[in-house]
């Protein structure tokens, strides 16, 4: 994978169905602190549910999302700047729904922070 001029790469970006009762977590992984995970989704239906989290421990601890904005149609852009590396996941969740699967598209991107004076050195090595 490549990195444009601004450290930013596509990470991931896929139509999934998520049958009715059940959810979907896409796992995320982060190598540097300070990393700015943005996504975008839409359903073809408006109702479902959607978490941020770290794996920890094997499970999904949720966490509060910097930005989320309702653009309108199903359609939801999020962001939020991690502070630690590790294993992170979106989550849809689909219980609420007995009868009902729900396709979801989505494209999740990643932003590195800027280098520090040492990283700096080392690239100029």
């Amino acid at each position: 994978m490549r990195r444009d001029s601004n450290n930013h790469l596509l990470l991931k970006g896929n139509n999934i169905l998520i049958q009715p009762g059940s959810t979907f977590i896409l796992p995320i992984r982060v190598e540097k602190e300070g990393t700015l995970l943005k996504w975008k989704f839409y359903t073809d239906t408006y109702d479902i549910v959607s978490h941020f989290g770290l794996f920890e421990n094997g499970k999904l601890t949720r966490m509060k999302v910097d930005s989320e904005v309702y653009v309108g149609n199903g359609r939801y852009h999020l962001s939020v700047k991690v502070d630690k590396k590790g294993v992170y996941g979106i989550e849809w969740d689909n219980t609420a729904s007995w009868i009902r699967e729900k396709k979801v598209s989505y494209i999740v991107e990643e932003f590195l922070p800027d280098p520090t004076v040492d990283e700096k050195i080392q690239l100029n090595k």
